[in-house]
C-alpha cells in the first residue's frame, strides 16, 4: 500500500474566503489559524511512527513521477531513495517506473448532478445574514 500526503501548509481557500467577506486588517492569530507549517511537519518520521511499511521502490516511482513533472525537490528526495537501495530494487522501481500508466478519474469523484433548479437556486435553506465586522456568516 503506498500512502501519498499533500502538505499544503496552508489553509489558502480560507483566505480567499476572508477576502471574499470582505475582512481586512486580518489579525496574526487569525492568520496563524491558517498555517499548517509551524511547526513544519516531517511526514516521514510520522509515517513511521504509524505503522506505514516502507517501501523504497514506491517511494522511488512517486518521487520519479514528481520528478518527471518538473519537481526537482522531488528529484533530489528519489535519489536520497536510490541511495538506500540495492540493485535488485533500483531494477524493480525502474521497471514500475516504465509500466506506470495513469488511470481515468472515476467521474463519480469528480462530477457533482447539477441540483433542482440549478446552483444558484434558493432552497430555503441556510441563507447569509450580516455577521460581526462586515463579515458574512451562514
Amino acid at each position: 500500500m503506498t500512502v501519498l500526503v499533500f502538505a499544503n501548509r496552508s489553509y489558502a481557500i480560507l483566505k480567499g474566503e476572508l477576502v471574499n467577506v470582505g475582512a481586512q486588517n486580518v489579525g496574526r492569530k487569525a492568520l496563524d489559524m491558517f498555517d499548517l507549517g509551524r511547526p513544519d511537519l516531517d511526514w516521514v518520521s510520522l509515517a513511521r511512527g504509524m505503522g506505514v511499511p516502507q517501501d523504497l521502490v514506491q517511494s522511488w516511482l512517486w518521487f520519479s513521477l514528481a520528478a518527471q513533472q518538473g519537481d526537482t525537490d522531488a528529484g533530489k528526495k528519489r535519489d536520497d531513495v536510490a541511495a538506500k537501495m540495492d540493485a535488485q530494487a533500483l531494477l524493480a522501481a525502474a521497471k514500475a517506473l516504465a509500466a506506470f500508466q495513469v488511470a481515468a478519474p472515476a467521474p463519480a469523484a469528480n462530477e457533482a448532478a447539477t441540483p433542482p433548479g440549478g446552483w444558484d437556486a434558493k432552497t430555503g435553506s441556510a441563507q447569509a445574514t450580516p455577521g460581526h465586522g462586515g463579515a458574512t456568516t451562514l
